[in-house]
């Protein structure tokens, strides 16, 4: 149906934004579910 859902972690907001970019650019894909956590530095410590 091109739906595509992205989870997971990433490190920052870019990190999650480019793979957005890569699901948008990948033939076929009509629909994206960015579910992507972004985990702050706040949470690492």
């Amino acid at each position: 149906d091109g739906e595509v859902v992205l989870s997971g972690s990433v490190p920052d907001r870019n990190t999650k934004r480019r793979a957005a970019d890569i699901a948008d650019s990948t033939p076929g894909v009509t629909h994206i579910d960015n579910c992507i956590r972004v985990n702050s530095e706040r949470d690492r410590s």
